[in-house]
């Protein structure tokens, strides 16, 4: 029986052991033989005259439209991954964006970034605390088994630098794989920006790159020895007739993917991370106020630690920060008549009026009405 694995010309070296798992599960099978193919490969060997194959797993760019025309034709195929559902019998991670969307969110940054290859895919990033952008840059060499210094090579610099200058800081930006992610990573600290304190990267596919070319790269990992396995029992359960692919077929296995944190994100116990919730907090002063000792409260940083690495995050101290962050909420609702001035003292922490007024007036240099009439057409 003769089987193929094929995955595209460019991800050699990141899915060689994807290839070398489909390799040792169908080696349980007897009789079996299993190919390492391209689509390049598979397309010239079909020219001359390839003996005929028993099925077909493949791992390719949804621009790989053969592998469709291949499963039509009447050659069993499994595609892991996203870009044929529907159309061929598919085997895919399951969850990995929403896990990929809460680090994000969770990880606590101004903004968060996607930065890929192609048109980005930003659905994952649901987080209503950061702003979201995202980029596209072409011509990145992104197989790993190439020399480090050729990762480094696109065409587009100037655009990247001034796409890096423009995000707001702190931030936190996902490469659409480790290889683009270590660009990024260099990128960055040429700009004289500090990582992961100002610019946070995060890759995925956890390739050897991310780990040569610049060591401590987070990044997405995939338990790609899994996924092909599960290929290879599909597959073979076809062929031995005891359950039939159809190209409806979707399984989403759940568990494949993971968070790897390393340094380029700081770890878990940064002061980005921890002050991700007090941050919020500064954003979009919380009705009812926010005081010194809450904040201590929700971080694990101990008190002696804690002012230190407020002032470090910053660049204040927490009084200010709360004096900054109600000033700016009560001047967005005096610029409103909706509100009364009771119901905008209330909303930003005080009990009584009077002691909004002296707060306004001292901050400001004059009263919370008269500084209303003075800015209401603003709005």
């Amino acid at each position: 029986m003769r089987l193929a694995v094929v995955v595209s010309d460019a991800h050699l070296g990141s899915r060689r052991e994807f290839c070398d798992a489909v390799r040792d599960a169908a080696s349980g099978e007897p009789g079996v033989r299993v190919y390492e193919l391209t689509p390049k490969s598979w397309r010239h060997l079909r020219g001359g005259g390839l003996e005929p194959l028993d099925g077909i797993i493949a791992w390719v760019g949804s621009n790989d439209e053969e592998m469709v025309d291949v499963w039509r034709s009447g050659i069993p195929v499994v595609h892991c991954g996203r870009g044929f559902e529907g159309r061929v019998p598919t085997i895919r991670a399951d969850g990995g964006d929403e896990l990929l969307g809460r680090f994000l969110e969770e990880f606590g940054a101004e903004a968060v970034a996607i930065v890929t290859s192609r048109e980005a895919d930003a659905s994952h990033l649901r987080g209503p605390h950061f702003e979201k952008f995202s980029a596209v840059f072409s011509g990145v060499r992104i197989d790993p088994s190439l020399e480090k210094e050729a990762l480094w090579s696109l065409a587009e610099e100037p655009e990247l630098d001034a796409f890096l200058r423009s995000l707001p800081k702190p931030c936190l930006i996902q490469g659409v794989h480790d290889e683009m992610a270590v660009m990024i990573w260099k990128r960055s600290v040429m700009l004289g920006f500090q990582v992961p304190a100002e610019v946070a990267v995060c890759g995925w596919g956890d390739h050897a790159v991310g780990q040569a070319a610049a060591a401590g790269l987070s990044t997405v990992r995939m338990d790609v020895r899994r996924l092909g396995d599960e290929a290879v029992q599909y597959l073979m359960a076809h062929l031995r007739g005891r359950r039939l692919l159809d190209e409806a077929m979707e399984v989403r296995i759940p568990g494949l993917v993971s968070v790897i944190e390393r340094r380029s994100t700081g770890g878990r116990m940064t002061p980005l991370r921890e002050f991700a919730e007090i941050r919020r907090w500064l954003k979009a002063y919380p009705d009812g106020g926010v005081t010194v000792e809450a904040m201590i409260a929700s971080s694990s940083i101990p008190r002696v630690r804690f002012y230190q690495a407020f002032m470090a995050t910053f660049g204040t101290s927490p009084g200010k920060a709360i004096r900054h962050s109600k000033l700016a909420k009560a001047k967005r609702l005096l610029q409103s008549h909706e509100l009364s001035m009771a119901e905008i003292s209330n909303r930003c922490g005080f009990s009584a009026e009077g002691d909004f007024a002296k707060f306004f007036k001292r901050e400001v240099g004059w009263g919370p009405a008269e500084w209303r009439r003075e800015n209401s057409e603003i709005c």
